[in-house]
C-alpha cells in the first residue's frame, strides 16, 4: 500500500473497514461464535493464531487457551538468558595443572567445537605447556537425570546435555564403500569413536548424536581433545580419564569461547538448536543456585525468571528450554508478550521471505512465531497448531495480507 498516493487513502481505510466488518462476522475473530475448526477459513482445528499492531489486536483465536509451543519456546529461553547472563557473556572452560596432569573443567559451553578446542591448545602451548602425564576431564558443573523428552534416535535433534561436551555432541562422518570410515569435517581429526559408531552405518556422510551415556560423552570429549592437543605440540603421556578438580588450584588457562551470547543464540535460532537450548537454561540455573546445575533447577530458574515478568505458570511453563518436552506450555497470548519483550533483540530470529520466524515442529505440532511488516515496526505474531494438519504457512500468508490491509497510523512511522 506504500505506493498509492495519499488521495488513495481514504479508498484504502474503507475497504479495509468493509474487509474487517466481514471478518468479525466470522469465528477467525471471533471465536466464541464458532467452532475452532470453522476459523480462519478452516485452517485451525486445534491451535491459537494472535497478530498484534502496535497493541491492537487484528487477530485472535484461543489466544488465552494453553498449546505445546515445540521450539518456538526457544524465545523465551533466549530472553531468560540475554537478561541473566547479559549480552557479552562468554562461556568458559577452566584448564588447571597438578602434577603434570591436565584438569579440564567445562560450565556448560555448547559452542565448544573442534576450532575451539584447537584455539585452546595454540593458547596452552603459547604458555610453554608442552607436555603432560594425562588430562582429566572433569564434568562435575551438571549433574543431570535421565529425562523422557529425549527421543532414543541418533539424530542431532536428541543430542545429550553435558557440562563438558564437543561438537554439539554430534559426530560428521563419512563411510566409504568400502566401508572406510573418515570424519566429514577438516577440522575434526578422524577418532577411534566415529569408527565404533559407524560399523552399521550404510555409506555416505551424515551427523548422527551420541547416545545418552555418560561415558560416551566423555570419551568423545577425550579422544578429541588428545588428537587436537597432539597436532598442536603438546605430547601426552598417558592419554584420558574422568575425574574431579582438585580445590584451591589456580587455572593455568581459563579459556572464553570466541562467541559472545548474541551470536550463539542467533546460530540456535537459525538451526533450532536443542543442545545449545538447554545448555543456556542449565548453565543459568548453575549460575543462579550454584553448581552442580539440574534440571530441577532448571525449572525453578524458569519459574522464578518469568513469575517476575508476570507470568502464571498456567500462561507459560518451561518443562526444558528447547521445545522438546511434551510437558512444556505456552498460550499465545503470552507468547506475543514474550515477542514484545523480545523486540529489542528480533535481528536474532532467522527471516524468511521477509518474516522474522522462529519455527517449531513436533510431530502433530507446528507452529511459528515472529515478526511481520519490519517496515511497520515489526509487528508480533503467534501461529500454534496442535493437530494433525500443517496449515501454518497458509495462515501466515493470510496474516501477512491483514497486515498489509491494515492502515498506518501516523505514530507507526519512524
Amino acid at each position: 500500500m506504500s505506493s498509492g498516493t495519499r488521495a488513495d487513502a481514504p479508498l484504502k481505510r474503507l475497504l479495509l473497514s468493509l474487509f474487517l466488518a466481514v471478518s468479525l462476522l466470522s469465528p477467525a475473530f471471533c471465536p466464541a461464535a464458532g467452532s475452532p475448526g470453522a476459523t480462519f477459513g478452516g485452517l485451525v482445528d486445534n491451535g491459537a493464531v494472535l497478530l498484534e499492531d502496535h497493541g491492537q489486536p487484528l487477530v485472535a483465536i484461543n489466544a488465552d487457551t494453553p498449546f505445546l509451543p515445540a521450539s518456538t519456546l526457544k524465545i523465551a529461553t533466549s530472553l531468560l538468558a540475554l537478561d541473566l547472563l547479559g549480552k557479552d557473556f562468554r562461556f568458559t572452560t577452566y584448564l588447571y595443572l597438578r602434577n603434570h596432569d591436565l584438569y579440564i573443567k567445562g560450565t556448560g559451553d555448547p559452542f565448544l567445537v573442534s576450532e575451539e578446542v584447537a584455539r585452546m591448545a595454540d593458547r596452552l602451548r603459547a604458555r610453554g605447556i608442552t607436555a603432560i602425564d594425562q588430562i582429566v576431564l572433569d564434568d562435575g558443573y551438571f549433574k543431570l537425570a535421565k529425562e523422557d523428552f529425549y527421543g532414543d534416535s541418533n539424530n542431532p535433534y536428541d543430542a545429550p546435555n553435558n557440562a563438558l561436551a564437543v561438537n554439539f555432541n554430534t559426530i560428521n562422518i563419512t563411510v566409504a564403500p568400502n566401508g572406510q570410515v573418515s570424519s566429514a569435517e577438516e577440522q575434526t581429526p578422524t577418532l577411534p569413536l566415529m569408527r565404533d559408531f559407524a560399523a552399521n552405518l550404510p555409506p555416505g556422510t551424515q551427523r548422527i548424536s551420541l547416545p545418552r551415556r555418560r561415558s560416551v560423552v566423555m570419551r568423545y570429549c577425550g579422544e578429541l581433545f588428545l588428537a587436537i592437543f597432539k597436532k598442536a605440540g603438546i605430547r601426552i603421556k598417558d592419554g584420558w580419564q574422568q575425574g574431579t578438580t582438585p580445590g584451591n588450584i589456580v587455572p593455568a588457562l581459563t579459556y572464553r569461547n570466541s562467541k559472545n551470547l548474541p551470536e550463539l543464540l542467533q546460530a540456535m535460532l537459525l538451526y533450532s538448536n536443542n543442545f545449545t537450548a538447554n545448555q543456556l537454561l542449565l548453565s543459568c540455573a548453575a549460575r543462579q543456585y550454584g553448581a552442580p546445575a539440574t534440571w530441577e533447577k532448571a525449572r525453578q530458574i524458569a519459574r522464578q525468571y518469568f513469575a517476575g515478568l508476570g507470568f502464571s505458570e498456567k500462561d507459560l511453563f518451561l518443562y526444558e528450554g528447547s521445545g522438546l518436552s511434551r510437558k512444556n506450555r505456552a498460550t499465545a497470548r503470552t507468547m506475543l508478550r514474550l515477542l514484545h519483550l523480545f523486540a529489542a533483540h528480533c535481528a536474532l530470529l532467522p527471516e524468511k521471505h521477509g518474516v522474522l520466524v522462529k519455527s517449531g515442529t513436533l510431530d502433530g505440532v507446528y507452529c511459528y512465531a515472529g515478526y511481520l511488516a519490519p517496515h511497520r515496526g515489526a509487528l508480533p505474531f503467534v501461529i500454534m497448531l496442535n493437530q494433525p494438519r500443517n496449515t501454518r504457512n497458509r495462515i501466515l500468508a493470510r496474516l501477512n495480507t491483514i497486515s498489509k490491509a491494515a492502515p498506518v497510523s501516523p505514530s507507526h512511522h519512524r
